[in-house]
């Protein structure tokens, strides 16, 4: 916050991302979903069991963005995705592990320190050679520079394990010849 004769700044964030479900196709890469999602719903701060057990009652933790079949809002569905709207929760995406399938939610501001995640999600395989996203917000994710990843994003590993993200700058080498970033470092639950 400030201000001058002219002028005034706040302090806002300083990232607005465009959300995927199933996907992460706005970065350049595929990472696909074989399986179905519903009620998408991201917060910017931790919840507790309570309030997560709660998100369907009346007082619950307003979403900072949340997704449903539907009620889709602009989202559009792109290559063979498709909505079941019977499906718990508001209806699914039904994605089938197509690389160019996903669901373009919109735009979203990057919550900054910390996000909690909640959806239903239905696994039908897992891509063993490569991360299968149930959402991302990215602006870049590279092995090759600095920041690596820029922005927030729920996958399941290769290995079946789910994996969340937010802002990752990497690991540092243990090469003293190669003092840059080596590789992304997870925060995994």
């Amino acid at each position: 916050l400030g201000c001058s004769n002219n002028a005034t700044w706040l302090n806002v964030s300083p990232d607005a991302v465009y959300l995927e479900i199933g996907n992460h196709l706005n970065i350049g890469s595929s990472a696909p979903l074989q399986g179905r999602i519903a009620n998408m719903q991201i917060f910017s701060q931790p919840l507790s069991a309570a309030q997560l057990n709660a998100l369907n009652m009346p007082g619950a933790v307003p979403a900072l963005l949340k997704w449903t079949a539907t009620n889709t809002g602009s989202a559009t569905l792109a290559g063979t995705a498709s909505l079941n709207t019977s499906d718990p929760y508001g209806g699914s995406v039904v994605l089938t592990g197509d690389a160019s399938s996903e669901v373009a939610v919109g735009v979203m501001g990057l919550p900054q320190a910390q996000f909690t995640v909640a959806a239903w999600v239905y696994l039908t395989a897992v891509n063993s050679g490569n991360e299968n996203c149930i959402f991302a917000g990215l602006i870049n994710h590279s092995t090759g520079s600095y920041p690596f990843l820029r922005g927030l994003k729920l996958v399941v590993t290769s290995g079946g394990a789910l994996c969340a993200t937010l802002n990752t700058s990497g690991n540092v080498s243990t090469s003293p010849y190669d003092p840059t970033y080596a590789a992304d470092s997870v925060n995994a639950y």
